[in-house]
């Protein structure tokens, strides 16, 4: 017996830089590779998927049909809902006020990070693997010390940001 499970597809680096994909484009796109009622969350790279196949199966399978369909290369990350729900639940910001943006990163791999790169006064950073929370004052997103080091890391090592709402909308579709 087959265990189908509820997976959030996160992809990167798309609707930005010229790179478009529309939400109902998207959807076509799995529908066409198999996928049967995937849902797009908001416009930005989200798409809850059910499958009995592992993360690094369907990471693979989805980037090679996405290459196909959009004649770029789109990375992505894959990873289940029970996952997904534990890293909400350990997000260590979660008492940050109005004023600050709670963010999720998700990298590829699980490189251990210079905690250093932060302005203290106005961002806080925890790794744990590949994970990355990341709580910084609005306005201060694309400014801070941190915004820049992840840049640069990102060059070189895939990763995806998700503001913690985002993540919580997904959630909500189960």
């Amino acid at each position: 017996m087959t265990n189908i499970m509820m997976y959030a597809v996160l992809l990167g680096g798309v609707n930005i830089g010229g790179r478009t994909v529309k939400s109902d484009e998207l959807k076509q796109s799995f529908i066409k590779a198999g996928f049967k009622n995937p849902q797009t969350v908001l416009a930005s790279g989200n798409v809850i998927i059910s499958s009995d196949k592992n993360t690094d199966d369907l990471k693979n399978e989805i980037e090679a049909f996405l290459l196909k369909d959009f004649n770029f290369s789109i990375q992505v990350i894959v990873v289940d809902f029970v996952t997904l729900q534990k890293i909400v639940e350990a997000y260590p910001f979660q008492e940050a006020g109005p004023e600050y943006h709670r963010y999720i990163i998700f990298r590829e791999k699980d490189t251990l990070l210079d905690t250093k790169m932060v302005q203290a006064e106005t961002e806080a950073i925890v790794q744990y693997k590949n994970i990355i929370y990341w709580c910084v004052l609005k306005g201060m997103t694309l400014e801070s010390v941190f915004s820049k080091y992840q840049a640069k890391l990102a060059r070189k090592e895939f990763s995806t940001t998700r503001n913690i709402n985002t993540i919580e909308k997904i959630l909500a579709k189960a």
